[in-house]
């Protein structure tokens, strides 16, 4: 058994985590969540009691210094990641980490000298959750397959609604819409054609939200290195409030024999009877599929599904496009 605890749940998937642990407890045993730390301690202890946890750290870093918890989620504001990691990766505890991983390239540098400092060997998850949807496990079968030939350009969104708080401060967020949505996709397309970014060149409106600081509707135009082909994200928050669902993670790959249309966030049933229509969610539960892999792979001894480099390369592309919009032109990732 995993042994887990929560630092902060100030990112609104933290309880999703939670109760997926949870599930697992109740039905493999393979892990339990057993503490929980946050610096917003009336949170934090609320959190206790909603999840069951009978453990409540006020600083993470007495979470870690003891035997209580062998692995760690991270849910805190992005710009806190890095001191978390690294304090993890210290304690010697396994890491699941919210998306983006950290807030620039100098951080992840530091994140990736701290792993490869460490004495024991530290299983680290981006907390890419796509990874784990079965539409996209049968889009890259079927890529793979070589049926559809090359993949010769690529069109991709990222939709929600605005998430306000913290989401909307750069200092916590380290920017707007483009480093929260952009990764997501950032990371699909480089497990569909196991390539890299090249280049990226970045654009964005007016802001469609008032009085919000950071941007909250952008597109970027980027390349891939090895087959140059283009790709397009639109990564904004222009979703409406109360739109029936979260928003949308959708791929369309045009490949030399065929067209590819991944909608991941949206698996549903239009039923119409009589003379009425209802519609019908069918999703997943990804992050039970994701923190359970991530469970596996870690008894296993094995790498997980989205690892360290997989979060450092999507969050790469997300720091060069804010290089592009500060610079106004096409820059290397």
């Amino acid at each position: 058994m995993i042994r887990f605890g929560i630092i902060s749940f100030a990112h609104m998937h933290a309880n999703d985590y939670a109760r997926a642990v949870n599930v697992i407890n109740e039905t493999t045993g393979n892990a339990s969540l057993v503490a929980v730390s946050d610096d917003n301690q009336s949170r934090g202890k609320s959190k206790c009691v909603d999840f069951g946890v009978a453990n409540f750290f006020a600083n993470y870093e007495d979470m870690l210094a003891g035997d209580v918890v062998d692995a760690v989620i991270i849910a805190s504001e992005n710009s806190k990641h890095l001191e978390q990691v690294i304090a993890a990766v210290r304690a010697g505890k396994h890491i699941i980490c919210e998306k983006p991983i950290t807030v620039s390239n100098e951080a992840i540098n530091e994140m990736q000298n701290a792993l490869k400092r460490s004495e024991k060997r530290i299983f680290f998850q981006t907390a890419f959750p796509m990874r784990y949807d079965a539409t996209v496990a049968e889009a890259k079968r079927t890529l793979d397959s070589g049926t559809l030939g090359a993949i010769k350009a690529i069109s991709a969104t990222n939709h929600g609604t605005f998430p306000g708080g913290w989401f909307a401060d750069k200092n916590l967020s380290g920017g707007g819409a483009v480093i929260d949505h952009t990764v997501h996709v950032a990371d699909l397309v480089r497990f569909f054609t196991a390539d890299e970014f090249e280049s990226v060149r970045a654009f964005k409106g007016i802001n469609l939200h008032a009085g919000v600081d950071v941007e909250d509707n952008a597109l970027l135009y980027a390349r891939m290195k090895n087959s140059h082909a283009p790709v397009s994200i639109d990564c904004s928050w222009s979703r409406m409030e109360g739109w029936p669902i979260w928003g949308d993670v959708k791929v369309e790959l045009v490949c030399e024999k065929g067209v590819l249309k991944i909608d991941c966030c949206n698996p549903h049933l239009d039923l119409v009877s009589g003379s009425k229509f209802s519609w019908h969610s069918m999703t997943e539960d990804l992050n039970l599929k994701m923190i359970s892999g991530f469970c596996r792979h870690v008894e296993a001894g094995l790498e997980p599904t989205a690892s360290f480099q997989d979060g450092a390369a999507a969050a790469s592309l997300a720091f060069a496009a804010y290089k592009s919009l500060e610079g106004n032109e096409t820059v290397l990732v």
